[in-house]
Parts: structure tokens; sequence; C-alpha cells
């Protein structure tokens, strides 16, 4: 069993850098395109067809999400904090579930989410959405006062937060 320490999860400066990248030069590309076929569009009826749109629309969703990089890889305050009170949830939350409310953890899927089963009243508090596609927290369908912690863009692999997790509370053998 690993020694129990403190554990701070940040948002990795790496991984949202290049979101950011990405995100722009694809919404440059898309607008460029949007110039070069503007004069096809409009004699074909592009107003009517919705094709000039469709891709402003994803343009549009591109630099949201290039913004929000851009916010994450600002933001250099913890996100997730395990120590001796419990895990401190941040991503917009600020809430501590005490270990005491902690029932179960494991690890699922392809890329790694982390789950975790709260006692409700500590479930109530985070607000968790299964709609919140932009956040690191989602809920577990069918998985009751449960949720997980999507570890894209974190610079602390779940596994090893998993693993401090089960060193401050050994009860808690991951599935």
């Amino acid at each position: 069993m690993a020694k129990a320490r403190r554990l701070e999860v940040r948002y990795s400066g790496p991984f949202h850098l290049s979101v950011a990248a990405i995100g722009i030069t694809m919404a440059v590309v898309t607008g460029i395109w949007m110039l070069a076929h503007r004069e096809a569009a409009i004699g074909a009826g592009g107003a009517s067809d919705g094709r000039i749109l469709w891709v402003a629309l994803c343009a549009a969703a591109l630099l949201y999400y290039a913004a929000l990089s851009i916010l994450k890889l600002r933001n250099r305050a913890p996100q997730f904090v395990v120590d001796r009170d419990g895990l401190w949830v941040g991503v917009g939350r600020d809430v501590l579930i005490p270990w005491s409310s902690i029932e179960w953890i494991r690890m699922r899927g392809i890329r790694p989410t982390l789950q975790i089963g709260v006692g409700p009243e500590s479930f109530m508090r985070l607000r968790v959405s299964m709609w919140n596609l932009d956040d690191q927290l989602t809920s577990i369908p069918g998985g009751g006062a449960a949720f997980a912690i999507r570890g894209g863009g974190l610079d602390v692999p779940m596994r090893e937060l998993a693993d401090a997790i089960a060193a401050w509370k050994p009860a808690l053998a991951r599935r």
C-alpha cells in the first residue's frame, strides 16, 4: 500500500495549449474556406441551403473550446485535492467530500475515468450534469449517487488519483 500523501491535480498546460492552437487554426482555415466559397454558395442559393451557416456554427464552436482552453491554461489553481480531509473538488464547485461520504471508487473506460460513489448529500452539492461537455465531472447513468472524473486535460493520470484516494482510505478497493 502506498503512503498517504497530499495530491493536487491541476489543468494540464500542454494539453490545453494544443487544444487552443488546434481550435484557433481550424477556425481560421474554416473562415478562409468560407471566404473562398462565398461567391459560389451565394450563386447556388447558399443562404437558403444552410451549408454556410453550418460551417459558421462549427467555427464558432471551435473558437468557444479554444477560448475555454485558454482560460483553463491560465488557471493554475488545484482542481482536485486529496488529503487528510477527503477529496476536494474544484472545477467551479469548491466542494469537499469527506472520507466518510466516499463509498467506492473504480476505473472505467478506454480513456480512463475515475468513478466515485458518494453519499446523496455530497452528490447534490456537486451539481453534476450528464450534458456538461466542457467540464471534468459527469454523472454515471444508472449509477445513483456517483460521478466520474474525466482525466483528459488534467496533469495527473486518473490511476494516480485513484491510488492517492486508496492510500488515504484503504477500504476503498478499486473494482
